[in-house]
């Protein structure tokens, strides 16, 4: 079954740019778009999404209305553990998720939709600066864990920082598609 992709913003070239820039690197996945969320949840309701990149725009504006709301991420554990969750199912690294993150629950595949992983990232990007990097570091350590970091993982790990307001780099494979390992 190939990973389906779904690109999530309302400029026309950003998706069309991330969709050229997928294909080029030869994934062997299935690749959809969307313009806005209405459609994307529309989308997300008729296919399984492996990944969603996002319109990160949006999201920032709603964030810094909101400010700080949690100042420790025992308030967020069912958030954190979701995400958590979400990275992985999506590097395969489910065996591994307790010696990571052994405060969290593992939630099955099926759980992690769309609308409940934008929720608890909405709810995390109100979490208390200093509590969001140990957070970061236990997504980075629990991508790593296998010792191979699948560009979806990487970009995945990215959203998420973004998300957070703790922006990534890009990977080098991402810059330049044919750096790819196939």
């Amino acid at each position: 079954m190939k990973d389906t992709i779904l690109i999530v913003d309302d400029e026309n070239t950003v998706r069309q740019t991330v969709r050229e820039w997928l294909s080029a690197a030869d994934l062997d996945c299935e690749i959809l778009a969307a313009a806005d969320a209405e459609s994307a949840l529309k989308i997300a309701n008729q296919h399984t999404i492996d990944l969603a990149i996002l319109d990160w725009n949006l999201g920032a504006k709603a964030r810094r209305a909101g400010g700080v709301r949690f100042k420790s991420r025992d308030e967020l554990k069912e958030e954190c553990g979701l995400i958590l969750s979400l990275l992985a199912h999506a590097g395969g690294s489910q065996a591994l998720f307790g010696k990571v993150a052994p405060q969290y629950s593992l939630a099955p595949r099926e759980s992690l939709q769309l609308a409940k992983v934008s929720d608890a990232l909405e709810r995390m990007s109100q979490l208390a600066p200093l509590e969001k990097q140990p957070l970061i570091a236990a997504c980075a350590q629990l991508v790593a864990v296998d010792g191979n970091v699948k560009l979806i993982e990487h970009e995945l790990l990215r959203a998420i920082g973004a998300a957070l307001d703790c922006p990534m780099p890009p990977s080098i494979a991402a810059l330049d598609p044919r750096l790819l390992r196939k």
